[in-house]
């Protein structure tokens, strides 16, 4: 049997393997994406006047980018992981329900009751776009 080599990454209570990944690809991969979604959560909420301090808007995007790798790395075969990687740090990351669930909970632990207009302004998008993406998501969770 071949032996699978992986990269681990950790963040805080995050504990990630991506599996197929050098150390060489993840840092690549990683440091872009992070820096790509910085400049764009940082455009949105300097649009919405809303400021938040580097240290918790980097957090924040490292915890989101590294569940976006991680599930995107664990559904793409193997034999194919080369080139599905091609774009990753383009892939706009504001509709991903992965990526929007890291924004809400952080944002939900750091602003309380007032977090839907801190998650929806980094996103870029509409408080009540953010509400409804919410509403059902609850919805979703509550079928189980």
């Amino acid at each position: 049997m071949e032996e699978t080599v992986g990269t681990r990454v950790r963040l805080d209570d995050a504990n990630v393997i991506l599996v197929g990944r050098s150390q060489e690809q993840v840092a690549l991969l990683l440091n872009d994406a992070i820096h790509k979604v910085m400049s764009r959560y940082s455009a949105n909420l300097a649009s919405a006047g809303i400021t938040l301090s580097t240290d918790a808007l980097e957090r924040m995007v490292c915890f989101a980018v590294l569940r976006r790798m991680y599930v995107l790395n664990a559904m793409i075969p193997q034999d194919r992981k080369s080139r599905e990687w091609i774009g990753f740090a383009e892939y706009d990351m504001t509709g991903d329900p992965l990526v929007r669930d890291v924004v809400r909970r952080f944002c939900s632990k750091f602003f309380g009751k007032d977090y839907h207009r801190y998650a929806a302004a980094v996103l870029g998008i509409p408080t009540d776009e953010f509400a409804t993406w919410e509403r059902r998501r609850i919805e979703f969770l509550n079928m189980w």
